[in-house]
């Protein structure tokens, strides 16, 4: 079921996000999965699962991790660069996003008019284990 007091809102800073992640899970244990809203927010999250895999007194942080809590997170980054941590990420393809823009704004200021259109440039899922 859905918990309001599980919707978290902090800065895109990973401290704030790890101080948040720690808080969260120190409020409520049974917490099995996680979503942030960027990369930043994710990282800072999972610096905060670490913290508080230390502070559980579980087997390991690894252990506490993988078994306890799954994150997942929306960025807007190369998919190479997301392979230090082992999150599913929902990536959107910001650069071709832009180009695709730009290429119409172009379009509009070579032309002098130019159809509204919508494009959909779908996410894709990256898991890493």
């Amino acid at each position: 079921p859905f918990h309001s007091e599980w919707v978290l809102e902090c800065e895109s800073s990973q401290k704030q996000a790890a101080e948040a992640m720690t808080g969260l899970l120190r409020q409520n244990p049974t917490i099995t999965a996680v979503l942030c809203y960027n990369n930043v927010v994710a990282t800072g999250a999972w610096f905060g699962l670490l913290r508080a895999g230390r502070q559980s007194g579980e087997d390991g942080v690894e252990s506490y991790f993988e078994q306890r809590v799954a994150l997942a997170a929306f960025a807007d980054v190369p998919e190479a660069a997301l392979d230090y941590m082992p999150l599913t990420w929902v990536t959107t393809p910001a650069r071709e996003m832009g180009k695709s823009l730009a290429d119409s704004m172009l379009r509009r200021l070579e032309e002098g008019t130019g159809e509204t259109r919508n494009q959909i440039m779908p996410p894709r899922l990256v898991t890493r284990k």
